[in-house]
C-alpha cells in the first residue's frame, strides 16, 4: 500500500510477490517471453505507454487489456512520479552494470551518503509532525533504545516496537485508505492520529494524570505528564534521569499503553485500577 519513492525498474512482474496478479494470472508468461520481464521494460521513451504503444512494441497478441490495467495500477501505488519512469536507485546501476570499473567504489560511498533520509529519520519526521515539536537527537536515540529495553518479555517489546514504528492502525490512517471518518472512538474528535489515541485524547487525561500520580510516588520524585512519557516511555526530567528509575518508568507506561491498545477500537476508557492489577 506504500508509495515508495524512486521504486526499482528491476522488479519482476512474474512472481513478485507484492504484485499478486503476476503469480497468479499465467497470461504474464507470455509477456516474458515477449520481451516485457521487469517493470522498467513497461516504459517507452521514459513514459508509461498506452495499451496499444505496448502491445506493438513487443508484438503482444489481443487479450491484455486487464493486464494493463492491473500492472499500470501496481505502477501507480509503488512510484511517486507515475507516469515518468523511476530514475535509477544506486542498487539499480550496480546491477545493470553501468558502475564498473576503477573508482566507482568511491562513487557508490558519495551516491550513499548524499542519499535521501533514512527510514528511522522518515519515522521521527512523522513523530515531530503529529507532536508539533522536534525531538532532539539524544532523546530520539533513548526511543528507539528502549523498544528492547523498556522489558525483557518478548511480547512487550514487540508491541513498543510497534508504537515506535506507527505499526498501529489508527482512525486517521484508515480515513486515508478507505475514506471513513478519521475521528475518535472515545472523544469523537479528529484526526485520530497516532499521538491522539496514546496521549492527546481528552478521554484519556485522567489515565495519564492518575499513572503520574501513581509513578511519583513508586520513584519518590514529581512525574510530569508528557507525550513522551505516555508513546515512548522516556522523560527528560530530571527526577527520572537515574538508570533504575529510567527502567521502571519505561517498563510501567508500556504496560500502559498496551492497556490502551486493547482497548483501541472501542469507546471504553482504559482504567487505571486495570494498569496497577497489570503492574502486579
Amino acid at each position: 500500500y506504500k508509495r515508495v519513492e524512486g521504486a526499482s525498474v528491476w522488479t519482476p512482474i512474474c512472481n513478485n510477490h507484492r504484485f499478486v496478479p503476476g503469480r497468479m494470472d499465467g497470461g504474464f508468461q507470455s509477456w516474458q517471453r515477449a520481451g516485457i520481464r521487469r517493470m522498467g521494460d513497461l516504459f517507452i521513451d521514459g513514459s508509461f505507454p498506452s495499451l496499444k504503444a505496448l502491445e506493438d512494441k513487443f508484438n503482444l497478441p489481443p487479450g491484455n487489456a486487464f493486464k494493463y490495467l492491473q500492472v499500470r495500477a501496481f505502477l501507480k501505488k509503488q512510484v511517486v512520479a507515475f507516469p515518468t519512469l523511476p530514475p535509477l536507485r544506486i542498487q539499480d546501476r550496480v546491477v545493470s552494470g553501468t558502475w564498473v570499473g576503477e573508482g566507482r567504489v568511491s562513487d557508490i560511498y558519495q551516491e550513499l551518503q548524499e542519499a535521501e533520509e533514512t527510514p528511522v529519520e522518515e519515522l521521527k519526521g512523522k513523530w515531530e509532525e503529529e507532536l508539533g515539536e522536534e525531538l532532539e537527537a539524544g532523546l530520539w536515540a533513548e526511543v528507539l533504545g528502549r523498544v528492547n529495553s523498556s522489558s525483557s518479555c518478548a511480547r512487550l517489546s514487540l508491541i513498543q516496537f510497534k508504537v515506535v514504528h506507527r505499526a498501529h492502525m489508527t482512525a486517521a490512517r484508515m480515513s486515508k485508505f478507505f475514506g471513513v471518518e478519521d475521528s475518535c472512538m472515545r472523544c469523537k474528535g479528529s484526526p485520530a492520529n497516532h499521538v491522539h489515541m496514546f496521549w492527546a485524547c481528552p478521554e484519556l487525561r485522567v489515565f495519564w494524570q492518575g499513572f503520574a500520580r501513581a509513578m511519583s510516588k513508586v520513584l519518590n520524585t514529581r512525574v510530569v505528564p508528557s507525550p513522551e512519557i505516555a508513546i515512548f516511555g522516556v522523560s527528560e526530567d530530571p527526577g527520572v534521569q537515574g538508570v533504575k528509575e529510567a527502567d521502571v518508568l519505561a517498563f510501567a507506561s508500556l504496560v500502559a499503553r498496551r492497556r490502551i491498545l486493547l482497548a483501541w477500537r472501542d469507546s471504553e476508557l482504559p482504567k487505571l485500577g486495570v494498569w496497577v492489577s497489570d503492574m502486579a
